[in-house]
């Protein structure tokens, strides 16, 4: 198995859809291969995928990307009879997601069915227990405390630990985690991982014949489509956004989350027509003052998953969205958004000799900071992300001269 690297020392969920990417890069199939078998066997054993592998993470998944790891294996080694074999355990894992991360919302006077991250324990996290004990300690009845558990540990299920995006004070994005309130809050990153797993399943399923499957998982990938379109999408602000079911309206902050239906091609409307949005919403928080990356967050805190932190994954999203468009000037923007996320980590390297979980937004290499433990050194999808942005553009200038 390959590791993050740091203080993480066992596999995590997410983390490995970009160490796959990296590993299928380097041409180390079987290893790659390996992994996914090593997943599918957690899904046969315990339902789901945990946090990581770690007995007291069972009960927390993290994004969902399984299925989209065996497409990047596919892609890479067209071995569609590997896909087959074990196509079951992918629809046990999109089962395990559609029986307990689902809930019913309100908005527009209609009712949705959407995805939230839901870790229904509620305990403090075994791996933080005294930070969520005293952290729970300001609540006064047992309702109150045990939501705040179930806030805290699905917060650590979406990958974000933590973040603004997570709390509501006053019916806003503020506070402190005593304020964590996941379970209210429905992410549009969520839904659009939904969608594309849905449209990857309907396409591997037709293949192989399973016409129950095909319908079924066709209609599901329509729903979370209507979602994103309906529910998600807020042509005032031209972007989609995370939605308060508590408050029942949408959650207009900027995150990079909000750009994931990008990556994932889940959007209707033409590409010229999403790209002129979302040129206006890109320029309304001045990206050109970014030369380190691309911030998590606008707001200020004390946690990682917010400014100035630029993390990885969430820089590829942006990137290879507008990649996918498809058109000459997103097509120039991810390039040059490329050019300068690796020339920061190049940066950072020279600089430290090592490479970094996240890095500073407005401090080219600088290793980004906050939240519950020191930065740490590796990084198993920093280097695979550097890797993938060098091989899908290898004419990016070069890098000597910084």
């Amino acid at each position: 198995m390959v590791i993050p690297g740091g203080r993480f020392r066992e596999v995590y969920y997410w983390d490995t859809y970009w160490i796959i990417k990296g590993l299928l890069i380097c041409h180390m199939f079987d290893t790659a291969k390996g992994m996914l078998l090593n997943f599918f066997n957690l899904v046969q054993n315990l339902g789901h995928i945990p946090n990581g592998t770690r007995k007291y993470y069972i009960g927390r998944s993290q994004p969902p990307l399984m299925t989209m790891m065996v497409e990047e294996y596919l892609t890479r080694t067209g071995d569609f009879a590997f896909v087959k074999e074990n196509i079951h355990h992918l629809d046990a894992e999109m089962t395990f997601w559609y029986n307990s991360r689902r809930v019913r919302v309100y908005a527009k006077d209609k009712a949705f069915i959407v995805y939230r991250y839901y870790s229904a324990i509620p305990l403090p996290r075994p791996e933080s227990y005294r930070e969520d004990k005293i952290t729970a300690s300001g609540e006064h009845t047992e309702v109150g405390v045990n939501m705040r558990y179930i806030s805290i540990r699905s917060a650590a299920e979406s990958g974000w630990d933590f973040s603004t995006r997570w709390l509501i004070f006053q019916g806003e994005n503020l506070g402190t985690l005593n304020d964590c309130a996941t379970m209210f809050i429905i992410p549009v990153d969520l839904n659009a991982f939904m969608h594309y797993n849905y449209k990857l399943l309907t396409d591997w399923h037709a293949r192989i014949g399973n016409t129950k499957y095909v319908q079924l998982y066709n209609e599901r990938a329509q729903y979370q489509q209507f979602l994103l379109d309906e529910l998600f999408w807020n042509p005032t602000s031209g972007i989609w956004l995370d939605y308060d079911a508590f408050h029942e309206r949408p959650r207009d902050y900027f995150y990079l989350s909000n750009f994931v239906p990008l990556w994932t091609k889940s959007y209707t409307k033409d590409a010229d027509t999403m790209l002129i949005k979302l040129s206006q919403y890109i320029d309304q928080y001045h990206f050109e003052n970014f030369q380190g990356g691309f911030p998590t967050s606008v707001y200020t805190t004390t946690e990682q998953w917010d400014y100035p932190n630029s993390w990885p994954p969430l820089q590829v999203f942006l990137i290879q969205g507008l990649g996918k468009m498809d058109t000459p000037v997103a097509s120039k923007m991810a390039k040059d958004y490329a050019t300068l996320w690796v020339h920061s980590n190049y940066q950072g390297f020279i600089q430290f000799d090592s490479m970094f979980e996240k890095y500073d937004c407005m401090r080219p290499g600088e290793i980004g900071g906050s939240g519950e433990y020191k930065a740490q050194e590796g990084f198993g999808w920093t280097n695979a992300i550097v890797l993938e942005l060098l091989e899908q553009y290898p004419d990016i200038p070069c890098i000597s001269k910084y």
